[in-house]
């Protein structure tokens, strides 16, 4: 049984919320729109899109106020999270990504700083295998910790992400326990 996306009543879409936790107060997966969600997916994935050519807009204070009222129409659709058993999840945040719009965002991001291997110095070098390293003592011994997908199994094309209550205050005290 999924975990169900509320607005006013009415199914937006369901996620198994199923990617690995790297933090207590954050879950996320695969987000399959319903009906409803299909007809107001755009708007739950605009500040997504508004920061893929943020750097194209040359007026600031426009682009912030663009923002603003995006994040009031999301606001005003009342979204809520519900577990498999159909109560309440108490979240601070919920967002919908476009998985399409991400990876053009990252495929003008490589672009603008394309690097050669041989441009990479060795301290950069260094800095990477610490950062593994950590990764590696941070991450659970857990044989299915990753798993690969199957090469002709397209992906979902937007993902949930969902911030529960407490994630704020977590983040600004500098831990990630709830």
């Amino acid at each position: 049984m999924p975990y169900t996306l509320w607005s006013r009543g009415q199914l937006v879409g369901h996620s198994d919320l199923g990617f690995r936790e790297f933090l207590p107060t954050l879950r996320c997966g695969w987000f399959h729109p319903a009906e409803l969600g299909e007809q107001i997916i755009e708007v739950m994935t605009t500040p997504n899109r508004m920061m893929l050519h943020a750097d194209q807009r040359r007026d600031t204070e426009t682009f912030l106020a663009d923002l603003e009222c995006i994040s009031q129409r999301i606001e005003a659709l009342d979204l809520h999270l519900r577990a498999p058993d159909g109560s309440d999840v108490a979240t601070e945040d919920i967002s919908i990504r476009d998985t399409e719009l991400t990876l053009q965002f990252a495929a003008l991001a490589a672009a603008e700083h394309a690097l050669d291997e041989s441009s990479i110095d060795e301290m950069l070098a260094r800095d990477i295998e610490a950062d593994v390293a950590m990764f590696e003592r941070e991450m659970p011994d857990d044989d299915n910790a990753f798993i690969e997908p199957e090469e002709d199994v397209p992906f979902p094309r937007y993902q949930i992400m969902v911030y529960l209550l407490g994630h704020d205050e977590a983040m600004l005290q500098g831990t990630d326990a709830a």
